[in-house]
């Protein structure tokens, strides 16, 4: 159950994002770790099982409207995906990794080859369909709004107790422990 305006806005966005832009099933996940040799695509590691340390890169990245469906992924480790790629445009980056043009052709026609005959074969959403969803995203965040500040205005009006967590601790007469100093346990993690 959702615990906050903020919450309540991150739900439904995800909610209805995923109306056009489902995850990939584990099915989908093992078939592509099998296409791609049970290694990352770019530096070769190797995927023992689905449990070893791998991430599912996006060859169009979800910032220029690239989806989540198995046909716009690659199995990478963690380091080439989330600390080497970065922000890096897929093509520059496999160029960076290939140490021949041979070996950059055949990773690039692998690809291809994968996104051509995957089940799910979109690997952009339609910029018309963002925007729908978008656009009622940004209405229902409004609603949320609108709806919040009208509840706090009515409390207010009311005169209804509006009490934040350091109030209920004096009230039930908690003292906290001392600055630097953890509530429970060893003051060490």
């Amino acid at each position: 159950m959702a615990t906050s305006p903020s919450i309540s806005k991150n739900v439904v966005k995800r909610m209805l994002l995923a109306l056009i832009d489902f995850e990939p099933t584990w099915n989908e996940i093992g078939e592509m770790l099998g296409y791609f040799g049970y290694e990352c695509f770019y530096c070769g590691k190797e995927f023992a099982s689905l449990k070893d340390d791998f991430t599912l890169d996006h060859i169009v990245p979800r910032a220029k409207n690239g989806t989540n469906c198995i046909a716009n992924r690659v199995p990478a480790c963690t380091r080439c995906n989330c600390h080497e790629r970065r922000d890096q445009p897929f093509e520059e980056f496999l160029r960076i990794k290939c140490k021949t043009d041979a070996e950059f052709e055949e990773k690039h026609s692998a690809v291809a080859f994968w996104c051509a005959t995957s089940f799910h074969q979109h690997t952009q959403i339609p910029q018309e369909l963002w925007e729908l969803v978008n656009d009622h995203v940004r209405q229902i965040h409004d609603l949320i709004d609108s709806s919040v500040a009208e509840i706090r205005e009515k409390k207010k009006e009311l005169g209804f107790p509006t009490l934040n967590a350091k109030d209920f601790q004096k009230l039930s007469g908690f003292e906290p422990p001392p600055k630097g100093v953890r509530a429970r346990g060893n003051a060490r993690r």
